[in-house]
C-alpha cells in the first residue's frame, strides 16, 4: 500500500490537499466522500492528514515528528499566506494570538526539516492552485505519477482578510 501523509499549518488547507489526494488516488469518489480529517484508505493507497501542531487545545497538541514521517512514501507539505493562515487559525484553532503564532513558528521549523530530510517530500501551494486552477493542480497531480487527474476547485479562501476585499 502506498502511503500519503498531507501536512501544514493549521488552516493552510490541508484538508482540502488530503480530499483532493484521496479522490485522485480513487480511495473516495466525490470530494464530499470525505471529511479529509485523520486518515482513509482503499486497498491500494493510504491519506494521512495532519494539521501542525496535530491533536486538540487542552488535549495534548505535538508537532509531526520526522521519526513519524519514515512512515510515509509521500509528505505533501501544504501552504497557504501566512497571514491569512494566523488569521484563520486564531478564529476556528488558538484564540490565544501569541500561543497560535509560537506555535506556528514551532511548526514552519518542524516543516523545514522534513522537507530537508525526506526527498519524498513536496510542497502545495493553495495560492498557486488557486490562481492557476487546474493547470497547477494538474502539474502537481502528474509530478506525483498520477495519471488522468481530477481537478478540484480551489476557492479565494483569503479574501475575507484581505484590506480592501469584499465578500460577496
Amino acid at each position: 500500500m502506498k502511503s500519503y501523509l498531507i501536512i501544514g499549518l493549521e488552516s493552510s488547507c490541508t484538508r482540502l490537499v488530503s480530499k483532493m489526494m484521496a479522490l485522485n488516488l480513487g480511495v473516495i469518489d466525490s470530494i464530499s466522500g470525505w471529511d479529509g480529517r485523520d486518515f482513509i484508505s482503499s486497498n491500494d493507497f493510504s491519506v494521512t492528514h495532519r494539521s501542525l501542531p496535530h491533536g486538540k487545545v487542552g488535549h495534548g497538541r505535538d508537532i509531526v515528528s520526522l521519526e513519524y514521517c519514515k512512515g510515509f512514501d509521500v509528505i505533501i507539505i501544504s501552504t497557504r499566506d501566512i497571514n491569512c493562515v494566523i488569521e484563520s487559525k486564531i478564529k476556528n484553532h488558538q484564540r490565544d494570538k501569541a500561543l497560535a503564532i509560537k506555535e506556528n513558528k514551532e511548526s514552519i521549523r518542524q516543516m523545514q526539516k522534513i522537507l530537508s530530510n525526506y526527498k519524498n517530500s513536496i510542497v502545495f501551494s493553495y495560492e498557486a492552485a488557486f490562481i492557476l486552477q487546474e493547470y497547477y493542480t494538474k502539474s502537481f497531480l502528474n509530478n506525483l505519477g498520477i495519471k488522468n487527474p481530477i481537478h478540484v476547485n480551489f476557492n479565494n479562501v483569503n479574501k475575507k482578510y484581505l484590506v480592501g476585499e469584499k465578500n460577496d
